[in-house]
């Protein structure tokens, strides 16, 4: 009996972990210039979530554009975060997040650091790809190392301020994002649930 315990434990930690993909247009003036692929990787008690964003279009100028963010989760509780953006492969802003308890240090680009004085941050921005924010008022932006604030607007709508004051808008349907209206600094655009 304890050999059968033995190996169903064993069994059990050679499991793959559950991942799960969504994909989304991203449309500016009712074009599709680009793509999101948001991933949901969990593993026991860690989840990763991981946005990777490529837009091509043109303002001046031909440019590209490169969102990557990710956020480790243990626990329901944010251990790391990381946010790259480039513009035509040139790295415009980075930032990294650390849990030291009791709060998280943030790296920005060029250098800087601070300090955010949090017991335990249980939502960040990469999670509204996936995360109805039902019971959340705010979100912590893996790209700035603030807490944006959140508001339901009603029928599984929300809206989420930032900093600066900028605007973005999320709708859900049975819990799954299929659009929002951001407001990225460099271009607005939407994005569409494929």
């Amino acid at each position: 009996m304890h050999i059968f315990t033995f190996l169903l434990l064993l069994s059990e930690s050679f499991y793959p972990p559950a991942v799960e993909v969504r994909y989304f247009d991203i449309v500016h003036r009712d074009k599709v210039i680009g793509s999101l692929t948001a991933t949901k990787t969990e593993d026991d008690n860690q989840i990763i979530y991981k946005n990777e964003t490529f837009i091509r279009t043109r303002i001046v100028k031909e440019i590209e554009v490169n969102y990557l963010f990710e956020a480790m989760y243990i626990n329901g509780e944010l251990e790391n975060a990381e946010a790259i953006i480039k513009v035509n492969d040139e790295i415009r802003e980075s930032t990294i997040t650390c849990r030291e308890k009791p709060g998280y240090l943030v790296q920005l680009h060029q250098d800087e650091e601070k300090w955010i004085d949090s017991e335990a941050i249980v939502y960040s921005s990469v999670m509204l790809t996936f995360e109805e924010p039902a019971v959340n008022d705010k979100s912590f932006s893996e790209k700035d190392g603030n807490e944006h604030q959140l508001m339901a607007m009603g029928e599984h709508t929300y809206k989420k301020i930032n900093s600066k004051g900028q605007e973005n808008s999320y709708y859900y349907e049975g819990g799954d994002l299929k659009w929002a209206k951001l407001d990225a600094g460099i271009i607005n655009f939407e994005i569409r649930s494929k």
